[in-house]
Parts: C-alpha cells; structure tokens; sequence
C-alpha cells in the first residue's frame, strides 16, 4: 500500500465474490442486529488482501459488556493481531455510553474500535479509533474527520474507500508485500557480499 492512497474495500451481509479492483473486505461477526453472521468458511474464502470484521449490537438493549466480551474471544480464537481493529456498526443510532465502554474494553484487550454510521448520526458519537461514515452520494473519497467513507450500494454489496491509517488497523493477510521481501533479500544479499570480501 503507498502512503496516502485510498483502499477500496467492500462489505456484504452475505458472502460476496472478490470484485475487481477491490483490495479489503469488511464482514459480520455478529451481533444482535446482525443480518447474516458470516462463517469460518466464508471468510476464509475472501481473496482481499485487507480483513475488518463488523459487530452489529442491540440498538434497544445495548449490552457492551457481553458485546465486548464475545468480539474479544471471537479475535482470539482467529488469532487476530492486537492492535487491529472491529468496526462497530452504529446505523444511525447516537449512543455515547455503548461506543465508549465497548471501545474500553476492547482497547483493554488491546483491540481498537471503529464506529461506522450514518453521515447524519456518525459525528455525535465518539471517535475511537476513527469514524467510519456512510455517506452514499458516489463520490469515491472520505469525508473530512473520517478514516472510511463508505460511498455507494451495489446490489448484494457496499463499497468503501479506506485511508492508510484505517488499513493499518486491518488485518493483513500479505504482510511484508512483494517490494519489501524483496528490498530486504537484496539487503541481505549485500551483506553476504561485503562478509566474503
């Protein structure tokens, strides 16, 4: 990824086939208001290089302990790096204590948190780890303040643009891409050299 290009990632309530074009995938790891709660297999299936799970909680009853403590151990049996993030789909939903004690208790466990919502609604609750804003008038960019925009529906999936600092909260299934393996082979092979002189 080069600095300060945007990533397109796509999110589907279902299992959607890679698009072209499109190097991350945001997928449902439950939650109350969950559509579809996607499977190991599922999500072993993606081809994007970039990973960020989505929980959706009960808007009516909101419970960020249990939330919290079930998205902590579905990131530790994947095996998920600390300091990667969950993005918590708020909808239109403005609900400061929710965001700030499930943030809490993930960035406790050494997890960060991205609330995702509605343009209308987003900016009311707290930042976290960076807004992630639904704003869908087709515009392949992000709205100022926020690390994800998603920009448009497509039928059976959404797209989004994604800011470096959002991918580098995202799981990386390439990690140390081609152009760093192999800078760092040429730097070893000239150590080798300058050693045997």
């Amino acid at each position: 990824m080069t600095k300060n290009v945007l990533v397109r990632i796509q999110d589907s309530a279902e299992f959607f086939p890679a698009i072209k074009g499109v190097e991350g995938a945001a997928f449902y790891i439950g939650g109350s208001n969950a559509a579809h709660t996607w499977t190991d297999g599922q999500i072993r299936s993606l081809t994007e290089r970039y990973r960020l799970p989505i929980w959706v909680p009960d808007y009516a009853n909101p419970t960020p302990q249990m939330d919290a403590a079930a998205v902590i151990g579905w990131l530790e049996a994947h095996s998920w790096p600390m300091s990667k993030a969950v993005m918590l789909d708020m909808e239109t939903r403005v609900d400061v204590a929710l965001v700030n004690e499930f943030g809490d208790l993930l960035q406790a466990a050494g997890y960060r948190t991205i609330p995702y919502g509605s343009l209308s609604a987003i900016f009311r609750n707290p930042r976290r780890s960076g807004y992630a804003v639904a704003d869908w008038d087709g515009v392949a960019s992000l709205e100022p303040g926020a690390i994800i925009k998603q920009y448009t529906a497509r039928p059976g999936y959404d797209l989004s643009e994604a800011s470096p600092a959002a991918v580098a909260m995202m799981l990386d299934t390439q990690p140390g891409n081609w152009r760093t393996r192999a800078l760092g082979r040429a730097e070893r092979l000239v150590q080798l050299l300058r050693a045997h002189q």
